[in-house]
């Protein structure tokens, strides 16, 4: 199903984009969000996730993809957001999810019929499965406007999100005893948090933070480490001093034999 509504939202894109490219007019990009951005939910609690549009665009359909990680959250439902369930037309939809997949599309039918922002243009619902950090990651995302036929909307952005799944009585704050295992606290985070982890034996260490690219922002530290309990403190900021943006965090160390990470999520 999946498979099959992208091949047809392909066909969809090219038809309309060659019109949207040859003589749309020029416009700024739409940003859209997802709401709320960062989530935080004890084992087994459900939550609705929607992507929103701030600002007075006309549009007649929207169509997304995303990944999420199915051993942290379950995907339960999807549908039209409220802008389009409390316009009173009659709407197209199409929900489905693979593993690891989610794809969502709705569109306005009929002649003439659009709809105008703000509001919230899908939603999902999930269930906390067990603890940990699922990013919501967008693949991609496609709006098309009021005209006839539709035209394409040009730089269309959704910054990905995350549900963080914890459950509240833990001792999230003690540093663990099992050797090399990262403690991050508090999680979700902001400005601050702390990194905790145990040595059995004095060695080269190594404790990194990467983004979810991967890409490295910041060395935390690096050098022969003591036995023991370490801790260390990161403030959302890279190697330069340059403030982070919102978004999950992946913390590494390497320590002799030890190879280990864990996410944290930075909210604003």
């Amino acid at each position: 199903m999946y498979r099959k509504n992208h091949m047809i939202m392909a066909t969809f894109v090219l038809t309309f984009g060659l019109v949207a490219m040859g003589f749309g007019a020029a416009a700024a990009e739409v940003n859209l969000r997802w709401s709320p951005t960062d989530t935080t939910l004890a084992p087994g609690d459900t939550a609705r996730v929607g992507v929103y549009l701030d600002e007075p665009l006309s549009i007649r359909t929207i169509e997304i993809w995303a990944t999420y990680d199915t051993t942290v959250v379950a995907r339960l439902d999807g549908g039209p957001g409220r802008l389009f369930t409390d316009s009173g037309y009659f709407i197209f939809e199409d929900f489905a999810s693979e593993p690891g997949q989610w794809h969502g599309l709705a569109v306005v039918m009929g002649a003439g019929l659009y709809l105008t922002g703000p509001g919230e243009l899908v939603f999902w619902d999930v269930e906390a499965l067990a603890e940990g950090v699922c990013p919501i990651e967008t693949l991609a995302v496609v709006l098309y406007d009021e005209q006839a036929p539709p035209e394409l909307v040009p730089d269309v952005y959704l910054d990905s999100g995350s549900i963080v799944v914890q459950d509240p009585l833990s001792a999230a704050g003690d540093v663990p005893a099992v050797a090399g295992r990262l403690s991050l606290y508090p999680n979700p985070f902001n400005p601050s948090l702390q990194v905790g982890f145990h040595l059995e034996a004095d060695t080269d260490a190594r404790l990194t933070v990467h983004d979810a690219r991967g890409r490295q922002v910041s060395v935390l530290g690096s050098g022969l480490m003591s036995a023991g309990e370490q801790v260390f403190r990161w403030n959302g900021k890279d190697d330069t001093g340059r403030v982070l943006p919102a978004g999950v965090y992946v913390f590494r160390l390497e320590a002799g034999d030890i190879s280990e990470q864990a996410k944290a999520v930075l909210i604003k």
